[in-house]
């Protein structure tokens, strides 16, 4: 059982970071290739690092030439699965979050699945696979994913955030606001002071949306992707 176990999860891995494996991630693997024996771990911190500067294209080379590397681990060197259980987790968490910056939404929702067979209650890859749900339009299994999220950790901001988009989808702008609000007292992230400056301006409080605008521009790299 363990030996299937290996070939399957090094089959994955192994595709993970094949060329070609993703759209994106392909030209940029293409770009990053560097001599055979890489650290995997160190490659994941890596593309976890380029995730927070914001370089999805660094972060998603980085996570794809980990996975190749776990990859081979347990093919040709009989590591043991559990050994490289998570990171193979963080790998699949990253691509997904890599995957969503650049707007590949049905990567981003397959990793983010993929990281959940590993750590089904985790609440941040369950916020994670409501976004990719919500960006592809698939409202209803949103929903049940952000919902989730808030059941294991109420204190999520992205959560709070991600049922906020899913009301003012619909129009419920009053209690998107107040999701949008409660998020940010939560983790201050500034997409949801731009969500906020959204309903101020659908509402026409051209003041309170400018307001929101400004300090979501004080405080934020760019446009978010919504």
């Amino acid at each position: 059982m363990r030996d299937a176990r290996r070939a399957v999860l090094s089959l994955i891995l192994l595709l993970s970071g094949a060329p070609g494996a993703g759209s994106v991630g392909a030209g940029a693997s293409a770009n990053a290739q560097q001599q055979d024996g890489a650290d995997p771990l160190a490659l994941v911190e890596q593309g976890e690092s380029r995730l927070e500067a914001g370089d999805a294209a660094g972060a998603l080379a980085a996570f794809e030439r980990a996975a190749g590397e776990i990859g081979k681990l347990l093919l040709y060197e009989k590591a043991d699965p559990d050994d490289w259980g998570d990171a193979d987790r963080r790998i699949a968490a990253g691509l997904a979050r890599a995957y969503l910056l650049v707007g590949e939404t049905y990567l981003a929702r397959n990793e983010a699945l993929r990281a959940l067979n590993v750590q089904p209650e985790d609440a941040g890859l369950q916020a994670l696979l409501g976004e990719s749900y919500y960006r592809e339009g698939r409202f209803a299994q949103a929903d049940s994913a952000f919902s989730r999220a808030v059941r294991i950790d109420p204190a999520l901001g992205a959560a709070h955030h991600g049922r906020g988009l899913l009301d003012l989808s619909s129009n419920r702008l009053a209690s998107a606001r107040e999701r949008f609000a409660h998020a940010y007292r939560l983790d201050h992230d500034p997409r949801s002071l731009w969500s906020l400056a959204r309903i101020a301006f659908v509402s026409r409080d051209y003041g309170e949306a400018a307001k929101r605008l400004r300090e979501y521009l004080d405080e934020s790299r760019g446009l978010p992707q919504e």
